[in-house]
């Protein structure tokens, strides 16, 4: 099952009103969450749920909100059994929490 749903407009999260957050995130991200959720007791074998995301190349004046949603759906599709080292995860915290770095996605 494929889904490339996308709702929401660019806004100024300093501006933007809570109900506009919130129905940002209920159109696309929960929208997304809740097909998932049905679509998984129908698949087959083998079968799979793809949806798009999107990702920004460059700071976009606006697109917080979105990247927010779009962080969402990636995390969703992450399976955290992969068995990634409690050392490593502990390594990348310290080094994002004292390093210089600022709007990086780490990814282990």
């Amino acid at each position: 099952m494929v889904c490339c749903a996308a709702s929401g407009p660019l806004v100024d999260l300093e501006t933007a009103s809570d109900g506009q957050i919130a129905a940002g995130i209920r159109g696309k991200l929960l929208g997304q969450v809740a097909l998932v959720q049905r679509a998984v007791r129908h698949l087959r074998d083998g079968g799979s749920v793809t949806l798009a995301g999107g990702t920004f190349s460059a700071p976009l004046a606006g697109g917080s909100l979105g990247a927010l949603i779009n962080a969402g759906l990636e995390g969703m599709g992450l399976d955290g059994a992969a068995g990634i080292p409690v050392a490593e995860v502990a390594e990348a915290y310290v080094a994002a929490v004292e390093g210089v770095d600022r709007g990086r996605t780490v990814r282990l």
